[in-house]
């Protein structure tokens, strides 16, 4: 576990992600109000990653995507 608590954010970030991805439609679930707070939980990542120090290897899980960016930052937040 992270300091910060980012590792579990990361996680939960991850769980909607792969919802959304494995079941086709599945965003459509959720309240307009709901997804927007997710895309309010990106931006703060996004912004927070210059403060912050990457996470540990470790504390990645082996079978998160590429895709989840959220995982490797703040490295891939100037991409």
């Amino acid at each position: 576990m992270s300091i910060d608590g980012r590792d579990q954010a990361c996680i939960r970030r991850t769980a909607v992600q792969l919802l959304f991805d494995d079941y086709p439609g599945s965003s459509n679930i959720f309240t307009d109000e709901y997804r927007s707070l997710i895309d309010e939980m990106d931006e703060i990542l996004m912004t927070g990653a210059s403060e912050v120090d990457p996470l540990l290897e470790i504390l990645i899980p082996n079978h998160v995507p590429a895709s989840h960016w959220w995982w490797r930052l703040p490295a891939s937040a100037a991409t």
